[in-house]
């Protein structure tokens, strides 16, 4: 029912009311007007911050972007792609650690943003927290199992912890998706060397090699 048609069955309600019982139906009416108007202008005091944001963005002020997503947040603290936008001006100031949380915010609000799981993941992998970044990956998988970076992850997380077979499967998974990504062949090399490979880590380095002199 729109605003206005419940207006009209309020104020026919009315009508039939005792005088005490019109001053408060009249009273809530008048509340829930207010509210509802109020509402409306948060929303849109909160896409305005959000549009001047990726405007900044695009003009390369990520300061001035930060501040417009701030204000976007505190309108609404719920509003995942404002923290997610948040976090990626964060992240090209340098500032991680804020960043980080923002990304965090961003998953959990949204799971299906895989782009805020894996930056998460990554930091996680950073900072040697290999469980916590293993969980995001398995959250983004679940979502998206196509994602080669997520297998890339993946595929360092299990060399870090010294499973060179689950590597090499996860790494391969990954080259499977995205075979030209030159990243994916040193994780390979890596990987390929850990298994005393040492001729397939050759191979791998110098095709990345290949596909790096044909990106310049």
């Amino acid at each position: 029912m729109g605003q206005s048609s419940a207006i009209t069955v309020l104020t026919l309600l009315v009508t039939k009311m005792t005088s005490q019982n019109k001053k408060i139906t009249c009273f809530f009416l008048c509340l829930l007007l207010i509210l509802t108007t109020s509402c409306r202008d948060k929303e849109a005091q909160k896409e305005s911050h959000y549009q001047k944001g990726m405007e900044y963005v695009q003009g390369g002020n990520n300061k001035a972007a930060i501040l417009e997503f701030r204000n976007a947040i505190k309108i609404d603290p719920k509003f995942a792609d404002g923290r997610y936008q948040l976090a990626l001006a964060y992240l090209k100031t340098g500032e991680v650690k804020q960043s980080f949380k923002q990304f965090e915010c961003a998953a959990s609000l949204d799971p299906k943003n895989t782009d805020a799981l894996l930056k998460s993941a990554e930091m996680y992998f950073l900072a040697k927290a290999n469980k916590e970044s293993r969980e995001r990956v398995d959250q983004i998988l679940a979502v998206a199992p196509d994602l080669s970076s997520a297998y890339a992850l993946l595929a360092n997380i299990e060399l870090r912890e010294q499973k060179p077979d689950k590597a090499h499967n996860a790494i391969s998974r990954a080259l499977e998706l995205d075979p030209l990504n030159a990243r994916y062949y040193l994780i390979q090399s890596a990987i390929l060397s850990a298994r005393k490979d040492f001729d397939g880590a050759v191979k791998a380095n110098l095709k990345a090699i290949d596909l790096e002199t044909d990106n310049i």
